[in-house]
């Protein structure tokens, strides 16, 4: 359902990340209202004509299939809610380290210089002689939170 960059992968603005998992999420949707659910309802308009116009048996088929679909579905979307929470938490589980240790690092070592695990770009802008960052970090924390709204 989701589309998560892999360690090492190009790294993307919270923009691009955004746009990834909801084009991602979004071909997840169409798969299942266009695809999924045309090759349930074929499979329920046999299944139903088989009960010979039952009414308890059709009720009792639909309700039965009806659970167990919501339960799929439910486990499919706790997985992927897992799988998005498992990747934000690599990123917390390390300590950060201080910047004039990595600007050390970076001098000591150009060549061989490990780069910090991150999967976002946050670019910098000049205003007014001032220097921000182009996205706040609480607004990406909102965007991050919100992927699954």
């Amino acid at each position: 359902m989701l589309n998560l960059p892999k360690k090492g992968a190009k790294r993307v603005t919270i923009a691009e990340f955004i746009k990834d998992q909801n084009d991602s999420i979004n071909q997840a949707k169409n798969i299942f209202l266009h695809e999924f659910c045309k090759v349930v309802a074929q499979k329920y308009d046999k299944e139903i004509q088989s009960f010979n116009g039952n009414e308890f048996y059709i009720k009792k088929f639909c309700e039965t299939n009806a659970t167990l679909l919501s339960n799929i579905i439910r486990e499919l979307i706790y997985a992927a809610v897992e799988e998005y929470k498992q990747f934000l938490l690599f990123f917390a589980a390390k300590p950060l380290r201080p910047l004039k240790k990595i600007i050390e690092d970076e001098r000591n070592n150009p060549v061989h210089y490990e780069f910090e695990d991150a999967f976002l770009i946050v670019k910098m802008v000049e205003k007014d002689g001032k220097m921000f960052y182009e996205d706040t970090m609480p607004s990406i924390k909102e965007a991050l939170l919100r992927i699954f709204d």
